[in-house]
């Protein structure tokens, strides 16, 4: 099995590799960071998927079985904001496209990452039926991603994973795990925590397996998280009981304290009934935190 691994160089898809299939046969791809990036027998190839001619040169070297799309900007506020809906449009929905097309010509079946973002926080818990209303354009757009694969892709699988940590790649984007071990170890600074907004944080090696496990179904969807809800505060509680920090150096805030461009929906929790009865189970945050730690 042939697989193309798109934003390799992200979180997800530094996970991808370290769990996939001892018969995979894996390539993947970066764009702004390669930093940290392990030196291995895998294929790396620079890619814009804006850039549609690039992007088929590579599906007529590597011919994968399966493109897992990870590429895509994925900052909220920068999409919300006057200059940056139109950059994050053109690669999250336009590249996607780009993909899909490449995909079909070429008989791959396309494994989408979304987000949760597409939800709108009213109504929780949210199964794959639940209808798609986003409240801000970062979702918006996820949203429109997903109609491109839905309606154009020949063989295709939905993944929305939730809220994902673990060690990003040197140089790579942070997230609230890797950020608060950062910033707390050694006391070196202190931390203001969100405490009115839902979560399921999810560890993305187990998302990563779980795509592996699900990457021969076609045409479903998947909502992917960990079982377990808690506000960003009660997540940097837990990251500083696994990782031995002081729980003192984090403090709980409303949403409102801090000046940010995008609305946040309040609850995009999951309904995971779907995801449980393929028997797949995910960590709890706990349990998952200290996977992250026993990493180092």
């Amino acid at each position: 099995m042939k697989v193309l691994i798109t934003g390799g160089s992200g979180l997800l898809g530094k996970y991808l590799l370290q769990t996939k299939p001892t018969d995979g046969e894996i390539a993947l791809t970066w764009n702004k960071n390669i930093n940290g990036v392990p030196d291995t027998l895998n294929v790396w190839y620079k890619l814009d998927v804006r850039n549609r001619a690039d992007v088929f040169e590579i599906f007529e070297v590597f011919s994968p079985d399966i493109v897992i799309h990870c590429a895509a900007v994925g900052s909220v506020d920068f999409a919300q904001s006057k200059k940056g809906y139109q950059p994050v449009f053109d690669v999250n929905v336009s590249g996607t496209k780009h993909i899909v097309d490449a995909c079909n010509g070429y008989k791959s079946k396309i494994i989408y990452i979304s987000t949760n973002a597409v939800f709108s926080g009213r109504q929780p818990p949210y199964n794959e039926k639940s209808p798609l209303e986003p409240i801000n354009d970062y979702g918006a757009i996820k949203k429109q991603a997903e109609r491109v694969i839905r309606d154009l892709a020949r063989k295709w699988l939905i993944i929305r994973p939730f809220l994902l940590y673990g060690w990003p790649y040197v140089g790579g984007r942070e997230n609230w795990a890797s950020s608060i071990v950062a910033k707390l170890t050694d006391s070196k600074g202190s931390y203001k925590l969100v405490n009115d907004h839902i979560w399921m944080p999810t560890y993305a090696a187990d998302v990563a397996e779980t795509i592996w496990k699900l990457s021969d179904q076609d045409r479903e969807i998947y909502n992917v998280a960990a079982p377990e809800r808690a506000t960003l505060y009660e997540f940097g509680l837990k990251v500083c009981e696994v990782f031995g920090l002081e729980k003192n150096l984090i403090s709980p805030v409303e949403t409102k304290y801090f000046q940010t461009i995008a609305p946040r929906p309040k609850d995009t929790s999951y309904d995971l009934v779907k995801l449980t009865e393929q028997g797949i189970h995910l960590s709890d945050i706990k349990t998952g935190l200290e996977k992250m730690r026993n990493e180092l």
